[in-house]
């Protein structure tokens, strides 16, 4: 599998979410400009898919000790049972790859929580308390995430209003999970507040949530309950 460069891709964008160039566009910290960078802007796609998940076939041809030519599942050397799998996104098809683009090969250790079963939960909690979000699946829909604007206290933009050093402009929550057999399930809270009365303002993120993709971790959240308990 290729591997992007690693960028800081903590911090969400706190603008209104109805355009998505205008989301791109506006950033604190790195934001979604982290899209710009290696063509991922070419790699978005909907989120919304049910990837497929099939056994690993190796093609034997001319096997040295006469093993019959064909196609052989990988499977472990105990139980003789499937243990590496392909992830596919079946939403995303070329010609190269016909059945759907490869997002990555995993061990039967791997947890699969599909974006629809971990996002639509928070959509909907989002949208009974009025919350903005925004959702962006990239890289052909290996990675995705979702940025969940949960509070804004105060409007920065108000003229009316005299500053104060400690003033809370924006909070919120940024979801980051794959389905690419990398990194973890994580959940990051972001604060956006003044320091100075000159209108200096600070984005601070705190690691809330970090869970491996594994039966044990992931494998284990009740996503409808894990959005509940974000007030």
């Amino acid at each position: 599998m290729s591997n992007m460069n690693e960028t800081n891709d903590d911090v969400p964008v706190w603008t209104t979410h109805e355009i998505e160039t205008a989301a791109i566009e506006h950033v604190e910290g790195e934001g979604y400009a982290f899209l710009e960078k290696g063509g991922r802007t070419k790699t978005t796609c909907d989120w919304n898919f049910k990837p497929y998940v099939i056994p690993a076939v190796m093609n034997i041809v001319d096997h040295p000790e006469g093993v019959e030519d064909g196609g052989y599942i990988v499977t472990d050397a105990y139980r003789g049972e499937a243990n590496l799998f392909m992830i596919l996104n079946p939403n995303v098809r070329t010609e190269q790859q016909p059945a759907g683009a490869i997002l990555g090969a995993v061990s039967s250790r791997y947890a699969i929580a599909s974006y629809t079963d971990v996002f639509l939960p928070m959509v909907a909690h989002c949208d009974e308390k009025g919350w903005d979000s925004k959702i962006t699946s990239y890289d052909h829909g290996k990675k995705a995430r979702m940025d969940i604007n949960i509070k804004a206290t105060v409007d920065k933009n108000d003229p009316t209003r005299q500053k104060q050093v400690g003033d809370l402009y924006n909070y919120g929550v940024t979801i980051h999970t794959s389905l690419d057999g990398s990194g973890s399930f994580k959940i990051s809270g972001v604060a956006e507040r003044l320091v100075c009365t000159n209108g200096m303002v600070t984005t601070r993120t705190k690691n809330l949530m970090t869970l491996r993709h594994t039966k044990g971790g992931v494998g284990k959240i009740d996503f409808r309950l894990l959005s509940n308990s974000i007030a």
